[in-house]
């Protein structure tokens, strides 16, 4: 069997196995060549749809779904102090489809969960707990060494992982021009790419992407004094903008399952406040695998530089890595596992007990840099009954003359879940989450908040 029979091969295999265990939009995402913030959309809340279950519709395949659960959490209102607890319901209708014509396979998914507390007058969240996913993956393939994608995607999330009932989460990596938020904020992510990649050799290949991104975020709890002074002074909304990027790579199959790659990349970043308008510079190195044993993923690290489009601030230059893995050990066990560290450039967070200092300071860039981590298990104890768990940390800090602020997120939680029987399936889930935030601006006094929620979930989940 030749190198390329090898690669092939290798490369059918993992696509399959991302498909029908991973996510229905993650079509060979791996042999693309997407920059991660195109990687990063390519994710869905669900596993993909089986000839085993689904409807086939005009050459589709599929599945349909619905959670309804119970819910208790002790912070409904995500605030600091005067935690209130509230019982509510959460419904999760969701909907996953694929067709394969040969050249052309596409993905289409959409999720999406409301949170409704009606026992609860006292309750903010009521209208705004509404969380989602909903896109379009298409990869087109005119000549066996020739690979063309394309995706668009639009979600909506709030911290480092956006829970449902049917035991999946939302992977909700920000791109790298934004930053996280703490418990009780939402960011709302539109996202498009394109990429085409050239088999050069047997062992070679070359792609190029691009990709656009415009994140806006929700600060439901802000305080009234500080939106009076100025809107962006207790949210998040001087951080809106979008980030527009081209990327290069240039790679090498060392063996039929691994290769190592080169990228460069150039970005433009445009926020709500021009302020903070950037223009950037990285390049990054890494190994990558379709397919060893049951592991598909990247490793990489590299360097970045942002420069201000009006001279605002100095050209800011900081070392990037990370790594996204999917490992599936055994037909019981699946692991995944993501890390991402990155340059940011973006205003000062708000101080809310100095308005007047935001005010002066409103949109005034900071350097920094935004880490995020996530893991993640499912193992099947039997055929019934399986259990599984995520955790997470991430974190933004910026400094600059004017002053520093630190924004950091925790999460974990756990659940198990029984298959009652053919697509019904009951699940008992727990989530964890804490966020603090520290502001010292000059001519203000040092600030810091923490919030934390716990919530239980009990529901059950019907797929089609």
């Amino acid at each position: 069997m030749s190198f390329r029979s090898c690669k092939r091969l290798a490369f059918l295999a993992a696509g399959y196995a991302a498909i029908t265990i991973a996510s229905p939009a993650l079509l060979h995402a791996q042999e693309s060549t997407a920059s991660p913030s195109v990687a990063a959309m390519l994710g869905s809340a669900v596993g993909g749809p089986t000839p085993e279950q689904g409807i086939v519709v005009g050459g589709w395949l599929v599945n349909p779904s619905i959670t309804t659960s119970a819910i208790l959490t002790d912070n409904v209102n995500a605030t600091p102090t005067n935690r209130r607890s509230a019982l509510g319901l959460s419904v999760v209708p969701a909907l996953e489809a694929v067709r394969d014509w040969g050249i052309h396979k596409t993905s289409v998914y959409a999720f999406g969960e409301g949170r409704f507390y009606p026992f609860n007058s006292q309750t903010t969240q009521t209208a705004t707990y509404l969380t989602g996913d909903v896109g379009i993956a298409h990869q087109y393939q005119p000549f066996k060494d020739l690979t063309i994608q394309f995706v668009a995607d639009a979600r909506r999330s709030s911290g480092l992982f956006q829970p449902y009932i049917g035991g999946g989460s939302l992977p909700s990596f920000l791109p790298n021009s934004n930053v996280v938020t703490g418990v009780g904020s939402f960011v709302n992510q539109f996202s498009g790419g394109v990429s085409v990649r050239k088999d050069i050799t047997e062992r070679t290949f070359v792609s190029a992407t691009a990709s656009a991104q415009y994140v806006t975020y929700d600060t439901p709890n802000a305080s009234p004094f500080g939106n009076l002074v100025s809107p962006n002074l207790n949210s998040y909304s001087a951080l809106n903008g979008g980030a527009y990027t081209a990327a290069l790579r240039a790679g090498f199959y060392l063996t039929p399952q691994i290769y190592a790659f080169v990228e460069p990349s150039a970005d433009l970043r445009r926020y709500q406040s021009a302020w903070n308008d950037s223009n950037g510079l990285s390049i990054r190195a890494g190994l990558g695998s379709d397919l060893i044993g049951l592991f598909r993923g990247e490793i990489y690290a590299g360097y970045s530089r942002q420069t201000s489009v009006y001279g605002h601030f100095g050209a800011l230059s900081a070392p990037s890595f990370g790594a996204h893995i999917f490992y599936y050990p055994t037909r019981y066990l699946t692991l995944s596992a993501a890390i991402d560290s990155t340059l940011t450039v973006s205003a000062l967070q708000p101080n809310a007990s100095a308005p007047f200092a935001n005010l002066a300071l409103n949109g005034v860039a900071a350097a920094g840099r935004t880490f995020q981590a996530r893991l993640q298990a499912e193992y099947a104890l039997s055929t019934r009954w399986s259990a599984y768990a995520r955790g997470g940390y991430g974190q933004t800090v910026t400094s600059s003359v004017y002053g520093s602020s630190a924004t950091k997120i925790w999460s974990a939680g756990l659940g198990l879940k029984y298959h009652v029987w053919r697509g019904l399936s009951m699940a008992v889930d727990y989530q964890f989450n804490r966020s603090f935030s520290r502001n010292q601006l000059i001519f203000a006094a040092y600030s810091s908040e923490t919030v934390s929620a716990n919530t239980l979930s009990i529901g059950l989940n019907y797929r089609y």
